[in-house]
């Protein structure tokens, strides 16, 4: 009987104790490198074309794609830009990428505003500092 309380009130701390590896991995999550690269570069070539608020959507929605891909359990399907920014999950180059990344697609769709150059720059800066890319001019 002592034995089953002992393992009651201290089972969840050693489970928290073993699986702490795994979140600490969780943690730092970034987009898988060359599904990061393709993005950009197909964004980019939208950009090319002064397309820049639907180069902007496409980093947005691809984005959302891969976190959900590789983690699930972190979002569900009325997750929307705003609260992926907030991920505690999510690296703050996440967060930030996702926030800048928001504001501008929303900026485009809803105030029926086109990005420019400047803008797309911005996003674009964001989704790479997140990805761990290093950008080309």
């Amino acid at each position: 009987m002592a034995l089953f309380l002992l393992w009651r009130i201290f089972g969840p701390a050693i489970a928290v104790w073993r699986n702490r590896r795994d979140r600490e991995e969780d943690a730092v999550w970034t987009p898988n490198r060359a599904q990061a690269v393709a993005l950009l570069e197909d964004a980019d070539r939208l950009a090319a074309q002064g397309r820049f608020g639907e180069a902007a959507h496409l980093l947005l929605q691809r984005s959302v794609h891969q976190i959900n891909d590789a983690r699930p359990d972190w979002l569900i399907p009325a997750s929307t830009a705003r609260e992926i920014s907030v991920l505690p999950m999510l690296p703050e180059s996440g967060r930030r990428a996702f926030a800048t990344i928001a504001e501008r697609v929303e900026r485009s769709l809803f105030a029926l505003r086109d990005l420019d150059a400047q803008d797309w720059s911005a996003a674009r800066a964001a989704y790479a500092d997140f990805a761990r890319l290093e950008l080309r001019a």
